[in-house]
């Protein structure tokens, strides 16, 4: 998140963010509720507006009392509404303040790049690390077994990037039509080819 508000991410989320949000039009950037507080810890939890506008309907339904005080602290208070803006510009931005020999105080604190993007930054000293190896959940990423989650744009990323996810597939089927689904690549393969169309 930079001085003004803006988070940059990955181009799925930003479409999921753009069909959520009543006041986006083509060209422009969506909106989305950023939650945070200590019940957090240390974490952050992004809703889309929609999704914010139906929990606010909620808490704004319920009795006064504990509960209520303790939902609207956690869903109303400690959310902030941001706007994104592009990666690119979030580049540029931190490649600007190295150059204006701003090391200590930048406005950018975490971003989403692609490889290509991470290799250029990388190559210009424009990344803080190693800091992935400290995450928490790292150990969870099997790097050993998972090379891709250490490299980026075929370069490896020593620390200075963490892996955000993995491209899979997710399967959805109707349990009245189909009894027994397929449970690996191969039986998908066969059961699509039973079942056309």
């Amino acid at each position: 998140m930079d001085s003004k508000g803006r988070v940059s991410i990955p181009a799925e989320f930003r479409r999921a963010l753009e069909a959520n949000d009543p006041d986006w039009s083509e060209g422009d950037n969506p909106r989305m509720y950023i939650h945070y507080g200590e019940n957090l810890k240390g974490g952050l939890e992004v809703y889309t507006v929609k999704a914010q506008e139906e929990i606010e309907d909620i808490v704004l339904d319920m009795d006064y009392g504990p509960e209520r005080e303790l939902s609207e602290d956690y869903f109303l208070t400690s959310t902030q509404e941001v706007k994104l803006d592009d990666t690119g510009s979030a580049v540029a931005r931190v490649l600007a303040e190295k150059q204006a020999g701003n090391h200590d105080d930048g406005s950018i604190d975490l971003i989403w790049i692609n490889g290509e993007n991470f290799a250029a930054m990388r190559e210009s000293d424009l990344l803080f690390g190693p800091f992935a190896e400290a995450l928490p959940n790292f150990a969870l990423t099997n790097a050993a077994d998972n090379p891709e989650v250490v490299t980026d744009f075929t370069l490896p990323t020593e620390g200075f990037e963490s892996p955000w996810g993995k491209a899979q597939i997710t399967f959805y089927y109707d349990s009245a039509q189909t009894e027994s689904p397929p449970q690996d690549m191969p039986a998908l393969l066969t059961w699509a080819r039973a079942n056309p169309g």
